[in-house]
């Protein structure tokens, strides 16, 4: 996920980003990816964040090229 990236560019910087990930395979393929993030980040709102968060995980590369469904569970500490 790019949240690091999009976080940065709107100048905020995170003191903590902690992501557990829970993939399901199915016939030797990825179906889905649940993301569990933790975040602790001055300055942002929770509204902010999970607007971000979302346009992190809509635009990730690497999501792309997997070809599943992404499920982003975010949360701020």
């Amino acid at each position: 996920m790019k949240l690091s990236f999009v976080l940065n560019e709107a100048d905020y910087n995170p003191e903590e980003l902690n992501t557990d990930a829970v993939l399901t395979f199915e016939d030797g393929k990825v179906i889905s990816i649940e993301l569990n993030l933790k975040a602790k980040i001055p300055g942002i709102s929770e509204e902010k964040f999970l607007e971000l968060a979302e346009d992190a995980k809509n635009n990730c590369p690497i999501s792309g090229v997997l070809n599943c469904e992404i499920i982003l569970n975010p949360s701020l500490n």
